[in-house]
């Protein structure tokens, strides 16, 4: 997130309580809603197919489940909804560079070929960090926005140079405690949220085609829910992210230095 004009901030960078930062993200949602979804769909599209077609081969040749007994709905419904959590991380690459590139464009809105090429340089990382280290999201929540907005070399060249896992543990330093209580607020989001989203689902479902049934329904609508509730909680985890950045090294003091300093020279 090195923006040039830092003091055009789309978003006001200060410390929020956990209420304020849910607040935000219904204003983010609103705002910029469909463009984050966009860049998570990129990735969340074809995964959603990959994870149909493996979990349904999986209960229909592998478990020999049938389609209309309940045990198939829900071996399926637990099964594409490990998939996801394991793949979000990655799939939310895209999604969290635009979030990092519109907190510094308040004049408009950031180009498509700027956030590919960022992403394009933050590939080899996303991939070891996202895909062969993802287990590593359990003790690095912040791993996926750090790895993919602050690029911090693998390897150090110099001794004091900060790497990658360095940087890791030094902004996660003291808080897998915080991390476990921080899942309270967000289950009990789910909960409010996945009904409305099923209501929703199933309301459009019937003014389009009618009363609906059997696994090919029950396979749209659990992609559909669980992607959409992710795409909230990537808006809800990147404003955490800046709120954790404030509170750990005082990154809103350092906003204002900076953008005095870029003024100054100017």
């Amino acid at each position: 997130m090195n923006g040039t004009e830092l003091d055009q901030q789309y978003l006001v960078i200060k410390k929020r309580s956990t209420s304020e930062l849910f607040d935000l993200t219904l204003a983010v949602v609103r705002s910029d809603g469909l463009r984050v979804l966009f860049w998570l769909a990129v990735f969340a599209v074809p995964l959603a197919l990959i994870n149909h077609v493996l979990v349904s081969r999986l209960c229909d040749q592998i478990l020999l489940l049938d389609p209309e007994d309940g045990d198939w709905s829900f071996m399926y419904v637990i099964s594409v909804l490990a998939l996801s959590v394991v793949e979000v991380p990655f799939a939310s690459s895209l999604s969290i560079i635009y979030l990092g590139k519109r907190v510094f464009s308040a004049g408009g809105i950031p180009k498509t070929g700027e956030i590919l090429l960022a992403w394009i340089e933050a590939i080899p990382q996303l991939i070891l960090f996202t895909v062969l280290l993802v287990p590593l999201v359990m003790f690095y929540e912040c791993m996926p926005e750090i790895v993919a907005l602050e690029r911090s070399p693998l390897f150090a060249r110099r001794k004091d140079q900060i790497t990658t896992f360095r940087r890791l543990r030094n902004f996660h330093r003291d808080r897998f405690g915080e991390q476990f209580v921080m899942l309270y607020p967000i289950l009990l989001f789910g909960v409010m949220l996945v009904p409305g989203l099923l209501l929703v689902i199933f309301y459009l479902f019937y003014l389009c085609v009618g009363p609906t049934s059997g696994h090919f329904f029950v396979a749209l609508t659990t992609s559909l829910t669980i992607w959409i509730f992710f795409f909230f909680l990537i808006v809800f985890h990147f404003l955490r992210y800046l709120d954790m950045r404030i509170e750990r090294e005082g990154w809103d003091v350092e906003l204002v230095f900076r953008a005095e300093r870029s003024r100054s020279v100017q």
